[in-house]
């Protein structure tokens, strides 16, 4: 018996060495692979390629613990099978005294626009108020290095689903019930998405106020989107098997420890009842819209 106790540690013990060898060599083909891409962006010069004209704005926001890693995010989004017109960063007001210099590389393609601090609403309550109906307003998360076709796909199923709020992977929250798009990528309806037909949409008193809570944003689109009654459309339905097969996650570390905290750092524990009042909140808005209609 105690042999096979000390066989089973063993085996234990050979098993966790594996998992330790097998992370540190992850680790290490991340850095050289961020390394390589770093040298390489930097070195590029973005200006001297040739942009085609559309009306493609992708609108996205960061914060400290990411800014310095952002310029990867950038990089893949220009060599995009369709490269969009410009890119807009929105920034929080007066919380950068200086910038990373390498953004200076992408020259009059990149925008960065410093506006109210809305947390993560900022990747597109600003820009949705700044386009016009005809133009493609995408909106994406910031740590993520993009497939080629990204865009490409997106704009595809937009063509195909003219009312449909469009986005590259959708999910459904088994918590509330709700379908919901993700933030690595939204095509906008902006025919219902704007200032004049929704404007308690845009509203801080109501997404973050009312709610305490600042980063919820994939929540208040989706329980708006069912209020609206307007369909969701996802390039790839399966969120896990797509996000891990299309994308590539920069470093986040701290946001990760923060949605994992067992306190009340937990933003995890947070989100849970924002969209239970952010629920509350859209189908009062829309009983009312009703009432007045």
């Amino acid at each position: 018996m105690f042999s096979k106790f000390r066989r089973l540690a063993y085996y234990g013990r050979m098993f966790l060495e594996n998992v330790r060898a097998q992370k540190k060599q992850m680790r290490h083909a991340e850095s050289r692979f961020l390394y390589e891409a770093n040298r390489r962006i930097l070195t590029t010069d973005y200006g001297a390629q040739k942009i085609l004209q559309n009306d493609i704005i992708v609108s996205c926001t960061t914060h400290r613990d990411r800014i310095d890693y952002i310029h990867y995010m950038l990089d893949s989004l220009f060599f995009q099978t369709i490269r969009p017109q410009e890119v807009r960063l929105y920034l929080t007001q007066g919380e950068y005294q200086s910038l990373p210099l390498v953004f200076e590389n992408f020259g009059s393609w990149l925008k960065i626009i410093e506006v109210e601090d809305l947390g993560t609403f900022k990747k597109f309550i600003p820009a949705l108020q700044d386009v016009s109906r005809h133009q493609t307003l995408i909106s994406l998360d910031d740590d993520l290095i993009y497939p080629p076709d990204f865009i490409k796909k997106l704009v595809d199923l937009k063509a195909r689903h003219q009312d449909s709020m469009i986005t590259y992977l959708a999910w459904q929250n088994s918590n509330h019930g709700f379908a919901s798009v993700a933030g690595c990528g939204i095509l906008w309806n902006l025919d219902v998405f704007n200032t004049e037909a929704n404007p308690d949409f845009f509203k801080k008193e109501l997404f973050i106020d009312a709610v305490g809570y600042r980063n919820n944003d994939d929540a208040w689109i989706g329980i708006y989107c069912q209020g609206l009654g307007v369909d969701i459309k996802a390039v790839y339905e399966d969120y896990d098997e797509a996000y891990l097969n299309n994308f590539l996650p920069l470093p986040s570390e701290r946001l990760h420890a923060i949605s994992t905290a067992p306190s009340e750092l937990n933003i995890a524990s947070y989100a849970y009842k924002a969209e239970a009042r952010m629920l509350e909140i859209v189908k009062e808005l829309m009983e009312k819209k009703h009432k007045i209609g």
